[in-house]
Protein backbone atom coordinates (compact mmCIF):
# COMPACT_ATOMS: atom_id res chain seq x y z
CA UNK A 1 0.00 0.00 0.00
CA UNK A 2 1.11 3.77 -0.15
CA UNK A 3 2.94 5.46 2.98
CA UNK A 4 0.57 6.52 6.00
CA UNK A 5 -0.91 9.60 5.25
CA UNK A 6 -1.89 9.29 1.51
CA UNK A 7 -4.56 7.52 2.07
CA UNK A 8 -8.01 8.27 4.07
CA UNK A 9 -11.18 6.62 4.71
CA UNK A 10 -14.17 6.09 2.89
CA UNK A 11 -16.17 3.82 4.75
CA UNK A 12 -16.49 1.52 7.44
CA UNK A 13 -18.84 -0.82 5.86
CA UNK A 14 -19.21 -3.73 4.09
CA UNK A 15 -20.70 -1.33 0.88
CA UNK A 16 -18.93 1.43 -0.91
CA UNK A 17 -20.30 4.18 -3.20
CA UNK A 18 -17.94 6.16 -5.44
CA UNK A 19 -18.57 9.73 -5.92
CA UNK A 20 -17.24 11.60 -8.90
CA UNK A 21 -14.16 12.90 -6.47
CA UNK A 22 -12.85 9.43 -6.35
CA UNK A 23 -12.10 9.16 -10.52
CA UNK A 24 -8.56 8.15 -10.95
CA UNK A 25 -8.26 6.97 -7.27
CA UNK A 26 -6.88 3.76 -6.11
CA UNK A 27 -9.03 1.88 -3.90
CA UNK A 28 -7.40 -0.28 -0.58
CA UNK A 29 -8.96 -2.26 1.77
CA UNK A 30 -7.66 -2.57 5.20
CA UNK A 31 -8.88 -5.85 7.70
CA UNK A 32 -8.53 -6.49 11.47
CA UNK A 33 -9.73 -10.49 11.54
CA UNK A 34 -11.34 -10.85 14.82
CA UNK A 35 -12.06 -14.33 16.65
CA UNK A 36 -13.20 -14.38 20.72
CA UNK A 37 -12.48 -11.17 20.78
CA UNK A 38 -8.78 -11.10 19.63
CA UNK A 39 -7.95 -8.62 17.04
CA UNK A 40 -5.40 -10.29 14.40
CA UNK A 41 -2.73 -9.21 12.52
CA UNK A 42 -4.47 -6.61 9.83
CA UNK A 43 -4.77 -7.44 6.09
CA UNK A 44 -4.27 -5.02 3.11
CA UNK A 45 -4.96 -5.32 -0.39
CA UNK A 46 -5.29 -2.65 -3.25
CA UNK A 47 -7.62 -2.99 -6.11
CA UNK A 48 -5.86 -3.47 -9.51
CA UNK A 49 -8.04 -1.00 -11.89
CA UNK A 50 -8.67 2.54 -10.55
CA UNK A 51 -12.17 3.80 -9.68
CA UNK A 52 -13.54 4.67 -12.88
CA UNK A 53 -16.42 7.01 -14.30
CA UNK A 54 -19.91 5.98 -13.00
CA UNK A 55 -22.80 4.78 -15.26
CA UNK A 56 -23.90 7.36 -17.80
CA UNK A 57 -27.32 8.76 -16.56
CA UNK A 58 -30.19 7.71 -17.72
CA UNK A 59 -30.30 4.03 -17.28
CA UNK A 60 -33.08 2.40 -18.81
CA UNK A 61 -34.05 0.00 -15.80
CA UNK A 62 -34.11 2.97 -12.95
CA UNK A 63 -37.07 3.90 -15.32
CA UNK A 64 -38.54 0.35 -14.65
CA UNK A 65 -37.47 0.73 -11.03
CA UNK A 66 -40.15 3.55 -10.78
CA UNK A 67 -42.54 0.90 -11.19
CA UNK A 68 -41.08 -1.16 -7.75
CA UNK A 69 -40.77 1.49 -5.44
CA UNK A 70 -42.92 -0.47 -2.94
CA UNK A 71 -43.05 -4.44 -2.27
CA UNK A 72 -45.95 -6.58 -2.77
CA UNK A 73 -48.45 -7.06 -0.31
CA UNK A 74 -48.84 -10.00 1.86
CA UNK A 75 -51.45 -11.54 -0.63
CA UNK A 76 -49.14 -11.15 -3.74
CA UNK A 77 -45.73 -11.23 -4.70
CA UNK A 78 -42.93 -10.07 -7.34
CA UNK A 79 -41.18 -12.41 -9.90
CA UNK A 80 -38.54 -11.70 -12.16
CA UNK A 81 -36.82 -13.67 -14.84
CA UNK A 82 -33.00 -12.78 -16.32
CA UNK A 83 -30.85 -14.54 -18.09
CA UNK A 84 -27.48 -12.64 -17.25
CA UNK A 85 -24.85 -13.17 -20.30
CA UNK A 86 -22.69 -15.61 -18.30
CA UNK A 87 -19.10 -14.68 -18.68
CA UNK A 88 -17.38 -17.40 -20.39
CA UNK A 89 -19.56 -16.69 -23.10
CA UNK A 90 -19.44 -13.14 -23.24
CA UNK A 91 -15.02 -13.17 -22.34
CA UNK A 92 -14.67 -15.65 -25.76
CA UNK A 93 -12.94 -13.51 -28.43
CA UNK A 94 -15.58 -15.03 -30.89
CA UNK A 95 -18.38 -13.44 -28.86
CA UNK A 96 -16.42 -10.06 -28.81
CA UNK A 97 -15.52 -10.18 -32.57
CA UNK A 98 -18.39 -11.96 -34.18
CA UNK A 99 -21.31 -11.52 -31.74
CA UNK A 100 -20.77 -7.98 -29.78
CA UNK A 101 -18.16 -5.80 -31.86
CA UNK A 102 -20.37 -3.22 -31.32
CA UNK A 103 -20.00 -3.07 -27.64
CA UNK A 104 -16.36 -1.40 -26.07
CA UNK A 105 -14.52 -4.07 -24.35
CA UNK A 106 -14.38 -2.05 -21.07
CA UNK A 107 -18.37 -2.43 -20.90
CA UNK A 108 -18.17 -6.27 -21.65
CA UNK A 109 -16.07 -7.08 -18.85
CA UNK A 110 -17.67 -9.26 -15.39
CA UNK A 111 -16.74 -6.32 -13.40
CA UNK A 112 -18.29 -3.51 -14.94
CA UNK A 113 -21.92 -5.72 -16.02
CA UNK A 114 -22.08 -7.38 -12.71
CA UNK A 115 -22.77 -3.84 -11.29
CA UNK A 116 -25.36 -3.10 -13.22
CA UNK A 117 -26.75 -6.70 -12.57
CA UNK A 118 -26.44 -5.85 -9.57
CA UNK A 119 -27.97 -3.10 -8.67
CA UNK A 120 -30.48 -3.79 -11.56
CA UNK A 121 -31.96 -6.47 -9.74
CA UNK A 122 -32.12 -5.15 -6.08
CA UNK A 123 -34.27 -2.52 -7.55
CA UNK A 124 -36.76 -4.60 -8.88
CA UNK A 125 -37.85 -5.51 -4.98
CA UNK A 126 -39.09 -8.69 -6.35
CA UNK A 127 -39.90 -11.45 -3.81
CA UNK A 128 -38.36 -14.15 -6.41
CA UNK A 129 -35.67 -14.17 -8.83
CA UNK A 130 -34.93 -16.98 -11.36
CA UNK A 131 -31.14 -16.05 -13.21
CA UNK A 132 -29.79 -17.79 -16.11
CA UNK A 133 -26.52 -17.82 -17.35
CA UNK A 134 -24.90 -17.56 -13.61
CA UNK A 135 -21.54 -18.19 -13.67
CA UNK A 136 -20.95 -20.31 -10.55
CA UNK A 137 -17.59 -18.39 -9.47
CA UNK A 138 -19.38 -15.56 -9.79
CA UNK A 139 -22.57 -16.94 -7.82
CA UNK A 140 -20.61 -17.85 -4.80
CA UNK A 141 -18.34 -15.11 -4.66
CA UNK A 142 -20.78 -11.86 -5.63
CA UNK A 143 -24.26 -12.79 -6.34
CA UNK A 144 -24.67 -15.01 -3.16
CA UNK A 145 -23.01 -13.02 -0.44
CA UNK A 146 -24.77 -9.41 -1.88
CA UNK A 147 -28.24 -10.86 -2.64
CA UNK A 148 -28.05 -12.17 1.30
CA UNK A 149 -27.17 -9.17 3.01
CA UNK A 150 -30.75 -8.05 0.67
CA UNK A 151 -32.37 -10.40 2.54
CA UNK A 152 -32.52 -13.50 -0.12
CA UNK A 153 -31.39 -16.68 0.13
CA UNK A 154 -30.54 -18.97 -2.79
CA UNK A 155 -28.85 -21.57 -4.46
CA UNK A 156 -27.21 -22.52 -8.17
CA UNK A 157 -27.31 -25.76 -10.30
CA UNK A 158 -24.42 -26.04 -12.94
CA UNK A 159 -25.35 -27.08 -16.23
CA UNK A 160 -23.83 -30.36 -16.58
CA UNK A 161 -20.98 -30.29 -18.87
CA UNK A 162 -17.61 -28.65 -18.75
CA UNK A 163 -19.08 -24.99 -18.81
CA UNK A 164 -19.20 -23.57 -15.41
CA UNK A 165 -22.58 -21.70 -15.97
CA UNK A 166 -26.26 -22.64 -14.62
CA UNK A 167 -29.56 -21.16 -13.34
CA UNK A 168 -29.78 -19.88 -9.76
CA UNK A 169 -32.86 -19.24 -7.89
CA UNK A 170 -33.03 -16.57 -5.32
CA UNK A 171 -36.57 -16.17 -2.70
CA UNK A 172 -37.03 -13.28 0.10
CA UNK A 173 -36.30 -14.87 3.69
CA UNK A 174 -39.43 -12.75 4.76
CA UNK A 175 -41.96 -13.49 2.31
CA UNK A 176 -41.07 -17.66 1.47
CA UNK A 177 -39.76 -20.70 3.61
CA UNK A 178 -37.77 -23.18 1.49
CA UNK A 179 -39.84 -26.38 1.98
CA UNK A 180 -37.58 -28.23 -0.45
CA UNK A 181 -34.96 -28.67 -4.06
CA UNK A 182 -35.68 -30.96 -6.75
CA UNK A 183 -33.28 -30.02 -9.44
CA UNK A 184 -32.83 -32.40 -12.35
CA UNK A 185 -30.30 -32.38 -15.63
CA UNK A 186 -33.62 -32.97 -18.09
CA UNK A 187 -31.48 -35.53 -20.65
CA UNK A 188 -30.76 -37.62 -17.07
CA UNK A 189 -34.13 -37.18 -15.70
CA UNK A 190 -35.42 -38.45 -19.60
CA UNK A 191 -33.90 -41.43 -19.17
CA UNK A 192 -33.60 -42.63 -16.17
CA UNK A 193 -36.90 -41.85 -14.46
CA UNK A 194 -39.58 -44.35 -15.59
CA UNK A 195 -42.27 -41.75 -16.16
CA UNK A 196 -40.36 -40.80 -19.20
CA UNK A 197 -39.75 -44.55 -20.07
CA UNK A 198 -42.16 -43.99 -23.68
CA UNK A 199 -40.14 -41.02 -24.74
CA UNK A 200 -36.90 -42.46 -23.86
CA UNK A 201 -37.95 -45.61 -25.60
CA UNK A 202 -39.01 -43.13 -28.97
CA UNK A 203 -35.62 -41.40 -28.52
CA UNK A 204 -33.78 -44.39 -28.48
CA UNK A 205 -34.58 -45.69 -31.63
CA UNK A 206 -33.43 -42.78 -33.27
CA UNK A 207 -29.52 -42.33 -33.13
CA UNK A 208 -29.30 -38.55 -34.37
CA UNK A 209 -31.95 -37.56 -31.89
CA UNK A 210 -30.26 -38.82 -28.96
CA UNK A 211 -27.20 -37.84 -30.03
CA UNK A 212 -28.09 -34.45 -30.13
CA UNK A 213 -30.16 -34.82 -26.78
CA UNK A 214 -27.52 -36.54 -25.07
CA UNK A 215 -25.20 -33.78 -25.59
CA UNK A 216 -27.60 -31.23 -23.92
CA UNK A 217 -26.65 -30.59 -20.29
CA UNK A 218 -29.78 -28.49 -19.53
CA UNK A 219 -30.76 -27.76 -16.24
CA UNK A 220 -34.01 -27.51 -14.58
CA UNK A 221 -34.19 -25.86 -10.62
CA UNK A 222 -37.26 -26.91 -8.98
CA UNK A 223 -37.97 -25.32 -5.99
CA UNK A 224 -40.95 -25.91 -3.19
CA UNK A 225 -41.30 -22.66 -1.52
CA UNK A 226 -44.37 -22.31 1.27
CA UNK A 227 -45.49 -18.57 1.41
CA UNK A 228 -45.03 -17.45 5.34
CA UNK A 229 -47.96 -15.35 6.04
CA UNK A 230 -50.34 -18.57 5.11
CA UNK A 231 -48.64 -21.73 4.82
CA UNK A 232 -51.66 -23.53 3.05
CA UNK A 233 -50.19 -21.82 0.22
CA UNK A 234 -47.55 -23.00 -1.61
CA UNK A 235 -45.35 -22.63 -4.68
CA UNK A 236 -43.42 -25.47 -7.06
CA UNK A 237 -41.36 -22.96 -8.84
CA UNK A 238 -38.86 -24.14 -12.08
CA UNK A 239 -36.32 -22.17 -13.41
CA UNK A 240 -34.63 -23.04 -16.53
CA UNK A 241 -32.57 -22.36 -19.87
CA UNK A 242 -33.51 -24.53 -23.15
CA UNK A 243 -31.56 -25.56 -25.95
CA UNK A 244 -30.65 -22.31 -28.13
CA UNK A 245 -30.24 -23.98 -31.70
CA UNK A 246 -33.01 -22.28 -33.86
CA UNK A 247 -33.52 -25.59 -35.90
CA UNK A 248 -34.00 -27.63 -32.88
CA UNK A 249 -37.99 -26.76 -31.66
CA UNK A 250 -38.71 -30.29 -31.11
CA UNK A 251 -35.58 -30.76 -28.92
CA UNK A 252 -36.82 -27.76 -26.93
CA UNK A 253 -40.64 -29.32 -27.16
CA UNK A 254 -38.78 -32.63 -25.73
CA UNK A 255 -36.86 -30.79 -23.00
CA UNK A 256 -40.07 -28.52 -21.95
CA UNK A 257 -42.28 -32.20 -21.57
CA UNK A 258 -39.77 -33.61 -19.44
CA UNK A 259 -40.02 -30.52 -16.54
CA UNK A 260 -43.65 -30.49 -16.80
CA UNK A 261 -44.02 -34.20 -16.26
CA UNK A 262 -41.20 -33.83 -13.70
CA UNK A 263 -43.24 -30.67 -12.03
CA UNK A 264 -46.11 -33.18 -11.94
CA UNK A 265 -44.29 -35.31 -9.70
CA UNK A 266 -42.74 -32.97 -7.52
CA UNK A 267 -46.62 -31.01 -7.01
CA UNK A 268 -48.10 -34.75 -5.95
CA UNK A 269 -45.11 -35.11 -3.44
CA UNK A 270 -45.70 -31.83 -2.01
CA UNK A 271 -49.24 -31.77 -1.44
CA UNK A 272 -48.99 -35.44 0.12
CA UNK A 273 -45.54 -34.44 2.53
CA UNK A 274 -47.43 -31.50 3.52
CA UNK A 275 -51.10 -32.77 3.37
CA UNK A 276 -52.06 -29.88 1.63
CA UNK A 277 -56.14 -29.87 0.36
CA UNK A 278 -55.09 -28.24 -2.70
CA UNK A 279 -52.19 -28.40 -5.23
CA UNK A 280 -49.65 -25.78 -4.97
CA UNK A 281 -49.20 -23.35 -7.69
CA UNK A 282 -46.84 -24.37 -10.04
CA UNK A 283 -44.65 -21.30 -11.61
CA UNK A 284 -42.25 -21.44 -14.43
CA UNK A 285 -39.72 -18.82 -15.82
CA UNK A 286 -36.64 -19.14 -17.64
CA UNK A 287 -35.31 -18.60 -21.27
CA UNK A 288 -37.01 -20.82 -23.58
CA UNK A 289 -35.92 -19.62 -26.30
CA UNK A 290 -38.94 -20.04 -28.39
CA UNK A 291 -41.12 -17.25 -29.50
CA UNK A 292 -44.85 -17.45 -28.90
CA UNK A 293 -45.39 -18.80 -31.92
CA UNK A 294 -43.10 -22.32 -31.23
CA UNK A 295 -44.63 -25.76 -30.07
CA UNK A 296 -43.60 -25.09 -26.53
CA UNK A 297 -45.60 -22.53 -25.94
CA UNK A 298 -48.62 -24.87 -27.42
CA UNK A 299 -47.59 -27.16 -24.96
CA UNK A 300 -47.70 -24.96 -21.87
CA UNK A 301 -50.52 -22.82 -23.01
CA UNK A 302 -53.10 -25.93 -23.74
CA UNK A 303 -51.50 -28.97 -22.17
CA UNK A 304 -51.00 -31.37 -24.86
CA UNK A 305 -49.28 -31.51 -28.31
CA UNK A 306 -50.45 -34.36 -30.92
CA UNK A 307 -47.94 -36.80 -32.45
CA UNK A 308 -48.12 -35.08 -35.95
CA UNK A 309 -47.27 -31.95 -34.76
CA UNK A 310 -45.37 -29.95 -37.61
CA UNK A 311 -42.11 -29.09 -34.99
CA UNK A 312 -41.52 -32.97 -34.89
CA UNK A 313 -39.72 -32.89 -38.32
CA UNK A 314 -40.02 -29.28 -39.27
CA UNK A 315 -36.39 -28.64 -40.06
CA UNK A 316 -35.33 -32.87 -39.82
CA UNK A 317 -34.11 -34.32 -43.11
CA UNK A 318 -33.78 -37.73 -41.94
CA UNK A 319 -36.02 -40.66 -40.04
CA UNK A 320 -33.77 -40.94 -37.12
CA UNK A 321 -33.72 -37.05 -36.38
CA UNK A 322 -36.96 -36.90 -34.57
CA UNK A 323 -39.61 -38.71 -32.57
CA UNK A 324 -43.38 -38.05 -33.53
CA UNK A 325 -45.15 -38.46 -29.88
CA UNK A 326 -47.85 -37.04 -28.02
CA UNK A 327 -47.47 -35.04 -24.71
CA UNK A 328 -49.85 -34.02 -21.94
CA UNK A 329 -49.43 -32.10 -19.24
CA UNK A 330 -52.70 -31.04 -16.28
CA UNK A 331 -51.83 -27.66 -15.23
CA UNK A 332 -54.04 -25.08 -16.24
CA UNK A 333 -50.75 -22.13 -17.31
CA UNK A 334 -50.47 -18.33 -18.63
CA UNK A 335 -48.11 -16.09 -19.44
CA UNK A 336 -47.84 -13.80 -16.67
CA UNK A 337 -45.81 -11.21 -18.51
CA UNK A 338 -48.21 -11.31 -21.53
CA UNK A 339 -46.69 -11.23 -24.61
CA UNK A 340 -43.30 -8.69 -24.87
CA UNK A 341 -42.17 -7.45 -27.76
CA UNK A 342 -38.65 -8.69 -27.37
CA UNK A 343 -36.22 -9.72 -24.71
CA UNK A 344 -33.27 -10.57 -26.47
CA UNK A 345 -32.24 -7.27 -28.81
CA UNK A 346 -29.12 -8.46 -30.61
CA UNK A 347 -28.67 -6.65 -34.33
CA UNK A 348 -29.93 -9.99 -35.93
CA UNK A 349 -32.05 -10.88 -33.86
CA UNK A 350 -34.60 -9.01 -31.58
CA UNK A 351 -37.40 -11.79 -30.48
CA UNK A 352 -39.40 -12.38 -26.93
CA UNK A 353 -37.28 -15.61 -25.88
CA UNK A 354 -38.05 -15.37 -22.18
CA UNK A 355 -41.22 -15.97 -20.05
CA UNK A 356 -42.50 -16.65 -17.17
CA UNK A 357 -45.92 -18.97 -16.99
CA UNK A 358 -48.06 -19.11 -13.73
CA UNK A 359 -50.86 -21.22 -12.74
CA UNK A 360 -54.29 -19.96 -13.74
CA UNK A 361 -55.91 -21.83 -11.19
CA UNK A 362 -53.99 -20.19 -8.24
CA UNK A 363 -52.33 -16.97 -9.36
CA UNK A 364 -53.38 -13.91 -11.35
CA UNK A 365 -51.10 -11.62 -12.90
CA UNK A 366 -52.03 -8.06 -11.70
CA UNK A 367 -48.88 -6.00 -12.87
CA UNK A 368 -46.23 -6.02 -15.15
CA UNK A 369 -42.50 -4.62 -15.06
CA UNK A 370 -42.23 -2.27 -18.17
CA UNK A 371 -40.32 -3.32 -20.39
CA UNK A 372 -37.49 -0.86 -22.36
CA UNK A 373 -38.49 1.10 -25.50
CA UNK A 374 -37.14 0.58 -28.72
CA UNK A 375 -35.61 3.56 -28.79
CA UNK A 376 -33.45 2.91 -25.20
CA UNK A 377 -32.32 -0.54 -26.34
CA UNK A 378 -31.16 0.36 -30.03
CA UNK A 379 -29.29 4.07 -28.76
CA UNK A 380 -26.08 1.87 -28.48
CA UNK A 381 -26.86 0.03 -31.81
CA UNK A 382 -28.31 -3.14 -29.43
CA UNK A 383 -27.69 -4.95 -26.27
CA UNK A 384 -25.42 -5.56 -24.22
CA UNK A 385 -24.24 -1.66 -23.94
CA UNK A 386 -22.84 0.25 -21.34
CA UNK A 387 -26.03 0.80 -19.63
CA UNK A 388 -27.49 -2.84 -20.29
CA UNK A 389 -25.53 -5.68 -19.15
CA UNK A 390 -26.81 -8.40 -21.08
CA UNK A 391 -28.31 -9.17 -24.51
CA UNK A 392 -31.58 -10.12 -22.75
CA UNK A 393 -33.97 -8.08 -21.07
CA UNK A 394 -35.06 -8.57 -17.10
CA UNK A 395 -39.14 -9.49 -16.84
CA UNK A 396 -40.98 -9.49 -14.11
CA UNK A 397 -44.76 -8.84 -12.70
CA UNK A 398 -46.70 -9.17 -9.82
CA UNK A 399 -48.89 -12.24 -9.32
CA UNK A 400 -51.56 -12.14 -6.53
CA UNK A 401 -52.80 -15.23 -4.79
CA UNK A 402 -56.41 -16.31 -5.98
CA UNK A 403 -58.70 -16.98 -2.56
Amino acid sequence: MKPLGVWRIVSLQRDWVPTADDIGANVGLLCFPIRDGQVGEPFTTVAKNLVMSGIPSPVPYRRRHAFCQTRCDKNSFRVVSYNLLADVYAAMESSLKELFPYVPAEFMKIDYRRQLMKQELVGYNADLMCLQEVDTKHFEHHFLRYFRRHGYDGAVQRKKGAVAEGVATFYRKDKFRLVSQHDITITDAMFENPVFAEMAAAVSGKAKLKESIMERGTPAQVTVLEDLQDPSRVLVLANTHLWYRPTFPHVRLLQMAVILGHIEGVVKLTKKSLNLARDPAVLICGDFNSTSARGVHDLLRTGSISANFKEWKEFCEKEDEYVELSLQHPFRLFSACGEPAFTNFVPQFQAAIDWIYADESALESTSVIPLPTLEEVSANVAIPSVVFPSDHLAIGCDLKWKS
